[in-house]
């Protein structure tokens, strides 16, 4: 076999490979878009900052103890 040959046969490889790469990356995509499209929104929790009632100071705890 002659490098030319050789050189021809290795860029056909890695072309095929590469094409087959990406094949497989664009199917991963596409099968994630599809499944995006099922989901339902789910419930959300909402965090509400609210003001203290009472004010709890240090010699109310030692009143206790």
């Amino acid at each position: 076999m002659t490098p030319a040959m050789r050189n021809g046969v290795a860029l056909l490889g890695a072309s095929l490979i590469s094409f087959g790469l990406f094949w497989v990356m664009y199917q991963l995509v596409l099968g994630g878009a599809a499944r995006r499209a099922e989901v339902t929104a789910l419930p959300t929790i909402d965090f509400v900052r609210v003001q203290r009632q009472e004010e709890i100071g240090r010699a109310s705890c030692r009143e206790r103890v």
